[in-house]
């Protein structure tokens, strides 16, 4: 992804462009090619993050929606919190509740 975010701002600033070519030892060709390659190959990431306040424990964290990479993390989705099991102690199920 971060070729790709790259390559794209290159489009936008024809210096950029130049230096990269000059960095990456590319001809123009070459790094049309490589530009062009980036654009089909590289997946989008969505899968959702979940960021814990103790990750050893993951008693307690916050679910984030993440779109082509990027975290949004201004909107967290869901409050997790661990199932606590009859006997009282936490179990390592993770219950999704919605914020």
């Amino acid at each position: 992804g971060d070729f790709k975010m790259l390559a794209l701002r290159a489009e936008q600033d024809g210096h950029l462009r130049q230096r990269l070519q000059h960095v990456l030892k590319l001809s123009k060709d070459k790094w049309d090619e490589a530009r062009d390659h980036a654009m089909r190959a590289v997946v989008l990431d969505n899968r959702m993050r979940a960021f814990w306040a103790d990750p050893r424990a993951r008693d307690l964290g916050l679910l984030f929606v993440c779109r082509g990479g990027s975290v949004d993390l201004d909107r967290p989705v869901a409050l997790l919190q661990s199932v606590g099991s009859s006997s009282g102690g936490a179990s390592s199920n993770s219950g999704a509740v919605p914020g």
